[in-house]
């Protein structure tokens, strides 16, 4: 009876652990120009924002409409704030935020991207 517990307990840390990858465009990055680089692949410049994310919320990105909003040093932007947290080892997280500037326009005009490591 043991040796079943101890088998559908290891069981479900491997099914646990399979479940929590990443297989979304940030799968294996870890520098902010990477996940840029594909994401100018995906969203073109001048292309519909709605469209830019859709493609970030299915990859599991929130988003949320700012208007003449911060980024970092920048002042006074109007974007899509897209943004995901993923595993980068016990108890770190990977946190990923992309802004889709559309200047008011509905139109991808530029795509920013941070990421860094949030923890205890």
């Amino acid at each position: 009876m043991l040796r079943l517990i101890q088998t559908l307990t290891m069981g479900c840390v491997v099914l646990l652990a399979a479940c929590t990858r990443d297989r979304t465009v940030t799968r294996d990055l870890k520098e902010a120009a990477q996940l840029h680089a594909v994401l100018a692949r995906e969203i073109a410049t001048g292309s519909d924002v709605r469209a830019g994310v859709a493609f970030l919320e299915r990859n599991q990105f929130r988003c949320l409409d700012q208007i003449s909003a911060p980024w970092g040093e920048r002042q006074g932007l109007s974007y899509m704030y897209c943004d995901k947290e993923v595993g980068a080892g016990w108890p770190m997280l990977r946190r990923w935020q992309v802004a889709l500037v559309h200047g008011g326009r509905g139109q991808v005009q530029e795509i920013l991207v941070s990421t860094g490591l949030v923890g205890p």
